[in-house]
């Protein structure tokens, strides 16, 4: 029987551990949702709940079998779909998988199989998996991982537990960067400029994004003439993504002019640049030089010549920092 859950927290494998020691289990589940790093890490979390070595687990635990499957090392806990430049998983990939999950666990409590983006599944590979899923060998488990269920046949879906992945909150994704070496404010700026994205924010914690982003607004900011002159030369995507910065800027000045509230901002480090900017401009000005300057942007990304794009861009930006 098919069976949704709404994902709040891991209570859910908590009673999944207690059926599975009672006999009384789903054999396969099926993570839905965007965030594909949540996924990951629920896959691993119930993968380690399953085989931890000690009577207790805890999310930090360190004994053997949880440090393997986090290293991805454990003999009994496999991944497949890895390689997510590849357009389809085929039908001798899923047989590969089935000829393991008939063997004994070779030291696990039980054999765990995940597949990520199982949408990439052909017809003929899901078909072939369905037998997995109907008759599921004993002490294994099988993980499917896609963005919608509906990327998969509804006779797969059926035979899962479907478990809806919220995205992190900006709260978690702050957490997380901060754990991995973010400074507060730049932790608050990617959290709010990936929109809840955690392999975005990382992503850009990792290219020093935060950094680079107010070296390009100090250079804009401090000389507008020599700052779009510098980046009217440079390659389309580097300007492209200059483009959207300022996109994303001036919808922080549009907030803060409409709403004087800071938190709002997604720059909340240049909270104090961006109230000069916007002081003793009406909102309707500011909305359209936002407007102008997504319209200057979407030519650019049309393959529009660059120079002109920053010549009209300079005199759309003067016109607006000369209006009282």
């Amino acid at each position: 029987m098919k069976s949704t859950v709404e994902l709040g927290s891991t209570e859910i494998f908590d009673r999944y551990l207690s059926q599975y020691q009672t006999g009384r289990v789903f054999s396969s589940f099926l993570l839905t949702g965007e965030e594909n790093e949540k996924k990951r890490q629920l896959a691993i979390f119930i993968t380690k709940k399953l085989n931890c070595a000690e009577k207790k687990f805890k999310e930090d635990c360190d004994c053997s079998s949880c440090r393997r499957i986090d290293s991805d090392a454990h003999p009994d806990v496999k991944w497949f779909g890895v390689d997510e430049d590849k357009a389809s998983i085929k039908i001798e990939e899923v047989r590969e998988l089935q000829s393991w999950l008939n063997l004994k666990p070779y030291e696990a409590k039980v054999k765990v199989f995940i597949l990520i983006d199982a949408g990439r599944l052909t017809t003929e590979a899901q078909n072939a998996l369905l037998k997995s899923l109907e008759e599921p060998p004993p002490q294994s488990l099988i993980v499917l991982m896609t963005e919608r269920r509906g990327d998969l046949l509804e006779t797969i879906v059926s035979r899962c537990r479907e478990i809806k992945v919220s995205p992190f909150s900006e709260k978690e994704t702050i957490a997380i960067l901060k754990k991995e070496g973010a400074a507060s404010q730049e932790a608050i700026y990617l959290a709010r400029h990936s929109y809840g994205n955690l392999a975005l924010a990382k992503a850009g914690l990792a290219n020093k994004w935060f950094h680079e982003k107010n070296k390009i607004l100090n250079q804009i900011l401090r000389d507008p003439v020599v700052g779009f002159d510098s980046f009217a030369t440079g390659k389309r995507d580097e300007t492209l993504k200059t483009f959207k910065l300022l996109s994303e800027w001036l919808r922080d000045a549009s907030v803060l002019a409409a709403s004087n509230d800071p938190s709002l901002l997604i720059h909340q480090d240049r909270e104090s640049e961006l109230s000069e900017f916007v002081k003793d401009k009406p909102v309707e000005h500011v909305l359209r030089l936002f407007d102008q300057v997504v319209e200057i942007e979407k030519a650019v990304s049309e393959n529009a010549n660059q120079k002109l794009a920053f010549q009209r861009l300079q005199v759309a930006w003067n016109e607006f920092v000369q209006q009282v």
